[in-house]
């Protein structure tokens, strides 16, 4: 049980951090910082308690299991099973945000997308 309550309260520190990040990012004269901040976390905290949450968890299960002894292999599989679940996480997330399919055959679109979810996965394993 204490592990939920770890990764909620991480969840919610990777949102805010997320969110801060973006912020800076996207940081120009139209809307003001507290704005992008709000719109991110608005945007990001379904994506990242909904997808991320649970994600991280089966990770953390799966890890756990196969009793890794060296810490670099460790770090290593780690930080590739987080990314790789941010990318497709950010792919799941974007179809359900805009409800279809077709709007990313245009990877141009589409491309920064899944390195926001990359962004969030690190966060994630990183807190």
């Amino acid at each position: 049980m204490k592990l939920i309550f770890r990764k909620i309260a991480a969840s919610l520190v990777v949102t805010l951090l997320f969110s801060l990040i973006l912020s800076l990012i996207y940081m120009d004269d139209s809307y003001n910082f507290s704005f992008n901040i709000v719109v991110f976390f608005i945007y990001g905290a379904p994506g990242i308690f909904l997808i991320g949450l649970p994600v991280t968890i089966g990770i953390d299960f799966v890890l756990h299991r196969m009793h890794l002894k060296n810490n670099i292999l460790l770090v290593l599989v780690n930080t590739i099973l987080y990314a790789a679940a941010g990318f497709i996480g950010s792919y799941i997330y974007w179809i359900l945000l805009t409800g279809q399919l077709q709007s990313i055959t245009n990877l141009k679109q589409f491309f920064p997308y899944p390195w926001f979810g990359v962004l969030a996965a690190i966060l994630f394993y990183m807190s």
